[in-house]
C-alpha cells in the first residue's frame, strides 16, 4: 500500500514538473540555467579536462 502511494506521488509530482517546464519558458530558463552554466564553464575552460582516465589499475588503465 505505502509503495503505491510513493508511486503514484512521484508520478504526479514528475507530471507537474513536466506541465511547468512544457507552459513556463521563463520557468524553464530558470531551472535549466545550471545545466547551461556547466557547459559554459566547459567550453571556458577546456584544457581542465581529465586525459588520465585511470584512477587505480594497471599501466593498461584495466581495474585491478
Amino acid at each position: 500500500m505505502a509503495v503505491n502511494l510513493l508511486v503514484a506521488a512521484v508520478t504526479l509530482l514528475m507530471i507537474a514538473f513536466v506541465v511547468v517546464w512544457l507552459f513556463a519558458p521563463r520557468l524553464r530558463v530558470w531551472m535549466e540555467a545550471p545545466k547551461h552554466r556547466f557547459l559554459e564553464n566547459q567550453r571556458r575552460f577546456p584544457d581542465i579536462v581529465r586525459h588520465d582516465k585511470k584512477v587505480f589499475g594497471d599501466s593498461d588503465g584495466t581495474a585491478v
